[in-house]
């Protein structure tokens, strides 16, 4: 599963770039609103819980590269 494979990057050092977390955050927030209109109530909810994941990831970088900053 995705969202198991992101922990690692969440709870570590190193992360991906603001532009890989937003686009595929952005992506995946599309696919969860489609899998809701279809009435796919499990991959929708799992989506949207990858998508949480990614936004996490991006906002971290945001925040570190903030820091770096100053």
């Amino acid at each position: 599963m995705l969202a198991a494979g992101l922990i690692p990057s969440i709870v570590g050092e190193h992360k991906p770039s603001v532009y890989t977390s937003v686009s595929t955050g952005t992506v995946l927030g599309i696919f969860a609103v489609v899998y809701f209109s279809m009435s796919m109530w499990f991959a929708a909810v799992t989506t949207v819980v990858t998508t949480g994941l990614w936004a996490t990831l991006a906002v971290q970088e945001i925040i570190i590269l903030r820091n770096h900053k100053d």
